[in-house]
């Protein structure tokens, strides 16, 4: 997936969010609305709602990655651009096996960590291989960690290696579970009411 389409994608479930907000809104300021008016805009609101959260945590892992002669620039869907010196970069760790709850297993292409000393200056998953080899092409071998680590071992290991969302990745999937049980409930209970 493109930066841009990943961008297009939150930017629509936000509007759809707004308008949905919106339309509650109006419905509220309505004399004689009744509780039946607030299901439609209600279900879209949420709909949105979910498709910008997962979205946003889903497209956070997407990078676009280009290495010039004297830095690194990597772009991400959700964030500002960033750009590190090559002369600042220490040591190139490849986690292979990144367990992410919600990809339900391992990644195919490893997680690029560049540290600076003792701490990681960036930390993405490229889309293409190739970042690794053009990394090596300007003089940063990499370390290979292939032992299978979930994000909090990541974290541990290597501070900054996995993201916020990445982190809460596991227990934010049971949380969507319970509130999409509990919305379903109540959009019923409003309609047989």
């Amino acid at each position: 997936m493109s930066i841009r389409a990943g961008r297009v994608f939150l930017a629509c479930a936000g509007v759809l969010l707004v308008a949905s907000l919106t339309w509650i809104g109006i419905v509220w300021f309505i004399a004689d609305a009744v509780p039946g008016d607030f299901v439609a805009p209600s279900l879209i609101g949420f709909v949105a709602l979910v498709l910008l959260v997962v979205g946003a945590l889903t497209f956070s892992q997407f990078v676009e990655v280009s290495v010039s002669p004297d830095r690194i620039t990597v772009r991400h869907v959700v964030g500002a651009r960033r750009s590190v010196l090559l002369s600042e970069i220490d040591e190139v760790v490849l986690l292979q096996r990144l367990v992410l709850p919600g990809r339900g297993g391992v990644s195919a292409v490893p997680r690029v960590l560049l540290r600076h000393g003792d701490r990681t200056v960036l930390a993405f998953t490229p889309q293409e291989r190739g970042v690794v080899e053009m990394l090596a092409s300007h003089g940063l071998q990499s370390t290979v960690v292939s032992e299978p680590l979930t994000p909090i071992q990541a974290s541990r290991r290597y501070p900054r290696s996995v993201s916020v969302g990445e982190l809460l990745g596991g227990p934010m999937l049971w949380a969507a579970l319970v509130i999409a049980v509990f919305a379903i409930a109540w959009v019923f209970w409003i309609v047989l009411r």
